[in-house]
């Protein structure tokens, strides 16, 4: 086996292309589930992150929340990180997903409150067609919508006179997901929440 540059200094390449399906092969059908399985793991992992079944059967999948840098990969950046983040993903926290799950619980019993609909834990989905993608929202709301909570990090640091998601918007321009178009706040498309987003709707 050779070096592998575009893949990371450490990478080896296979000199036998054969034998790379060969092992993806092995690894999609190692990754295949019933649609009980799916059931029973999305109740297994609820919880998410600290839950072991969540952990275990992330690995190898490609998450909705890593699908956006995987589709804006350019096609000359080497990819070794972005593998290395999908077959072993470490679980390590950020201040911003530290501060995003702490606020997580709150901003869903608000929503609960206001809009006079139960939300449910949610624990990880497994697409049965093609089991090698998986997503995990925030929360259930009855058998047809979910929740997904984004709690900004950066928002978190703006003056508490900031009162509206216009004077936000207007303050963080392109360190915020959000952006105003047409009078609408929406999500900007080539942001990755965006295609987290995209994804809930195939798995």
């Amino acid at each position: 086996m050779s070096n592998n540059t575009e893949y990371g200094p450490k990478a080896d390449q296979f000199e036998d292309p054969s034998m790379i399906q060969q092992e993806v092969k092995k690894i999609i059908k190692g990754l295949h589930v019933t649609e009980n399985d799916r059931d029973r793991i999305q109740v297994s992992s609820i919880g998410q992150f600290g839950n072991e079944v969540y952990e275990s059967e992330r690995k190898h999948r490609l998450t909705a929340s890593t699908f956006g840098s995987v589709v804006k990969r350019r096609k000359h950046t080497p990819c070794h990180v972005l593998v290395r983040s999908v077959l072993k993903p470490t679980g390590c926290m950020t201040d911003a997903m530290e501060y995003g799950i702490l606020r997580e619980k709150v901003v869903k019993g608000i929503f609960e409150k206001t809009q006079n609909l139960p939300v449910a834990d949610s624990g990880l989905w497994i697409d049965i067609h093609n089991s090698y993608l998986a997503a995990s929202p925030d929360g259930l709301i009855g058998d047809d919508a979910i929740i997904e909570v984004k709690c900004l990090y950066s928002a978190s640091k703006l003056p508490v006179t900031t009162s509206t998601i216009d004077e936000v918007i207007d303050l963080l321009r392109n360190k915020i997901c959000l952006e105003k178009r047409d009078n609408k706040i929406q999500l900007k498309r080539n942001h990755n929440y965006y295609y987290q987003a995209s994804i809930y709707h195939f798995v």
